[in-house]
């Protein structure tokens, strides 16, 4: 999950693509200024999944980006899309997602995508290596899900990253980057607990086990905090956790 692509919707580090319902019930409330702010949020958070799925749809970078533009300007903020999301019927990035497959669907839209949203457009970014942390065997809408659950992990690891740092507990972070996520995020070796010891000069091994123990619990916090305003009540926050990893872990296999 690089970070590093630069966009001034989502910043150096890529967001959490997930959607409050709590805000899209308070866009239907909203004058139209309040709405367009609403709207540009909601572009903030998704606007990576809806690129990746075009870009492994066949659609070259720039027509990717025109239709991710007219996407959200026309089919979203225009028309008025978010009326029609029912929390009932399921999570919204599907809802978003089908939407996105009826927009490119229709010819004309994708023909007319340039006239059809502001000179300055509605989102800005460099996508020029937006795909490389997605894997190439996935099909579209795998990507679709991948790049969600790509971003809102890393959105949880900035946090958690920061949290420890913060604290002065960066030995920490060290150990459970080391220990946990370089093997499962970029195939790294996984040092043993000893050399671990020995390269932060930790006082033994079981004082290193702890540490990673410590900072997995405050992970799995963090992320089911993240993810509770999202879902319809309690008992679905573990439902998503379970979907989010299996998303994750199938990109990874």
């Amino acid at each position: 999950m690089d970070g590093s692509d630069k966009t001034a919707v989502g910043g150096i580090k890529e967001g959490f693509p997930a959607t409050q319902w709590t805000e899209l019930r308070d866009y239907r409330q909203s004058d139209i200024p309040q709405k367009k702010v609403i709207i540009e949020k909601l572009a903030q958070k998704y606007w990576r999944p809806v690129y990746t799925w075009l870009c492994r749809k066949g659609y070259g970078m720039e027509q990717a980006q025109d239709l991710t533009q007219s996407f959200f300007c026309n089919i979203i903020l225009s028309r008025d899309l978010i009326h029609r999301a029912d929390q009932s019927k399921g999570r919204f990035r599907t809802f978003l997602l089908n939407a996105l497959k009826a927009h490119v669907s229709d010819e004309h839209r994708r023909a007319s995508a340039k006239k059809r949203f502001p000179v300055d457009g509605f989102l800005s970014f460099d996508a020029s290596n937006m795909q490389a942390h997605c894997p190439k065997t996935v099909s579209p809408d795998e990507a679709f899900h991948y790049t969600w659950a790509s971003n809102l992990l890393n959105e949880v690891i900035q946090r958690l990253e920061e949290e420890y740092k913060d604290n002065n507990r960066q030995v920490h972070w060290q150990v459970f980057e080391e220990k946990i996520l370089n093997p499962i995020l970029h195939d790294s070796p996984n040092p043993s607990y000893v050399e671990l010891r020995n390269k932060y000069h930790i006082a033994d091994v079981q004082k290193a086990a702890a540490m990673t123990t410590t900072v997995k619990r405050r992970f799995r916090t963090l992320l089911i905090d993240t993810v509770r305003p999202y879902v319809a009540s309690d008992p679905d926050v573990e439902d998503e956790i379970g979907e989010l990893l299996q998303i994750f872990s199938k990109g990874h296999a």
